[in-house]
């Protein structure tokens, strides 16, 4: 069992990084620092206690990625519930299958999904908040629902919060709920070969292992370093190495509410200027042969390349082209993972040097106590 408490590493982080900005929309570029995120997690935790929202429920979330998104899994998180994160490209029979499956009881979802909801066959669901403002667009009347009143609740949820904390919400005030490592905090359905997605069951100890061994012995991150995120937050590569473990240091993290063209990413990478990059290779091979291998084409370079010595220099400065691509020097690691990788692109960033570090990406796993 893995010695630090999971959501105490993130009510540390929270307090000790309280002031600086933790969560950016790129497309708007509405930012929310670790204090004013912590507060709206409080506001949830709030709302989750009206709505009769217990610890070890499970609670669904699905939408684009968004700094609301990444709010509303630690909200439930940190008050002991479950997260069952769904992919928002799936289409709504399986959406609704897996808010079924799992038993959620609530759900967050964005508005072009709650479209496709259908609570007629959700007997288990009582509430739906809005991704967007985290107002309650659906509330379940009747039998085991009787006094609560949600929707009411979350209107006045900015006069509640006030009245809780007349001196205003501090950093001594980030208190987050006291889970052990060994309870199961995350249920991520992966889309299975054969018939429905099948859950698989994250604990706490299991997301810690790997947050720590990311912060602490691999060193991805450092506090205030920028992040730019665009991998599907509801797998386990994007949702724990893109946003669960940096926010542990205090990192800021850019969004993108899903993959963007190529041109878009190289024009974000150079003006948020990440410590690291997380992607898939496609991405990254698409940059390559748009933006490097025409290069090695061009005479003299496809002469030079092929002499020893001064294949050297050419790949020296073709590697500060392609580090100037990926938003210059302050880049410190690249990690690809989730497919293979073109092993013409792979032979050729080795050949550069290039700052990269291929991570296995198939499954969550533990590291040893040290």
């Amino acid at each position: 069992m893995i010695k630090q408490n999971l959501i105490q590493l993130y009510q540390e982080s929270f307090r000790a990084n309280a002031e600086r900005a933790a969560l950016t929309d790129y497309p708007t570029k509405e930012t929310f620092t670790y204090l004013e995120t912590a507060a709206i997690i409080k506001k949830l935790h709030l709302i989750f206690k009206e709505a009769g929202i217990m610890p070890g429920d499970k609670v669904a979330l699905t939408g684009k990625n968004t700094a609301r998104w990444v709010i509303a899994e630690l909200s439930v998180m940190t008050y002991g519930a479950v997260i069952v994160p769904i992919l928002q490209d799936f289409h709504a029979e399986d959406i609704n299958n897996i808010i079924n499956h799992s038993e959620s009881k609530l759900l967050f979802v964005d508005a072009a999904h709650f479209q496709g909801i259908d609570t007629d066959i959700l007997d288990n669901l009582s509430v739906i908040l809005s991704l967007e403002q985290f107002d309650c667009i659906f509330e379940r009347t009747g039998s085991g629902n009787t006094g609560r009143h949600v929707s009411a609740f979350t209107k006045n949820i900015n006069k509640i919060f006030a009245e809780s904390y007349p001196d205003g919400y501090h950093t001594e005030d980030i208190i987050f709920a006291d889970v052990p490592n060994d309870k199961m905090m995350w249920l991520s359905y992966t889309s299975g070969t054969t018939g429905n997605s099948k859950g698989v069951m994250i604990s706490g100890n299991s997301l810690a292992s790997n947050i720590l061994y990311a912060t602490r012995i691999a060193k991805m991150w450092v506090p205030g370093g920028n992040e730019l995120s665009y991998l599907p937050l509801a797998h386990a590569y994007g949702g724990v190495f893109d946003v669960l473990a940096p926010l542990t240091i205090g990192s800021h993290i850019y969004l993108f509410g899903k993959l963007p063209a190529a041109s878009v990413m190289i024009k974000a990478l150079n003006e948020v200027h990440p410590y690291s990059f997380l992607s898939v290779p496609l991405l990254i091979e698409k940059i390559c042969k748009a933006k490097v291998f025409p290069m090695l084409e061009k005479e003299p370079i496809k002469t030079f390349i092929k002499i020893p010595v001064l294949n050297k220099i050419i790949y020296k400065v073709i590697n500060n082209k392609i580090k100037g691509v990926f938003g210059g020097d302050g880049l410190w690691e690249m990690n690809m993972g989730g497919a293979a990788v073109d092993p013409c692109v792979e032979e050729l960033l080795m050949k550069m040097k290039f700052r990269q570090h291929l991570i296995s990406t198939g499954e969550i796993s533990q590291i040893p106590k040290s």
